[in-house]
């Protein structure tokens, strides 16, 4: 019988705990709990562009998602996404790139997706040949 009790007891304090806690709170970074706030079209650099013909420059832009109505104590991870395309084509807003960043972001994370120039934009040659994809 005290082993009945012990485990009634036992149980009880968990379903009570459990409930205290809250699902958010339970999970942080796993499950999809969050809506979030997305800031657009942020000038990170501004990058020469059509080398061969009219110099000219090409703002780079970057979007930043974060969660909103997060309770999280301290500063929240986040990552820099960048879209493939090996320099030829792609742009931070496309498709699987913004449902990419909404998953992450509804998770609790801060996610920033940037654009970079394209081998059209007709970048300086050490851009272009691997020398200078710092400044991309």
């Amino acid at each position: 019988m005290k082993r009945y009790f012990k485990l009634l007891s036992t149980g009880a304090n968990l379903l009570v705990l459990s409930h205290a806690v809250g699902p958010a709170a339970a999970t942080p970074f796993l499950d999809p709990h969050y809506t979030w706030v997305k800031t657009e079209n942020i000038v990170y650099k501004s990058a020469a562009v059509n080398s061969t013909t009219t110099p000219t420059t090409k703002n780079l832009l970057l979007d930043v998602y974060e969660p909103d109505g997060i309770d999280f104590p301290g500063p929240l991870p986040a990552f820099v996404f960048v879209h493939g395309g090996g320099y030829e084509g792609g742009t931070r807003d496309e498709g699987r790139t913004t449902n990419f960043n909404e998953e992450f972001t509804r998770r609790g994370y801060v996610t920033i997706t940037i654009d970079y120039r394209l081998i059209g934009d007709d970048p300086p040659v050490g851009a272009r040949t691997g020398t200078g994809c710092h400044g991309a």
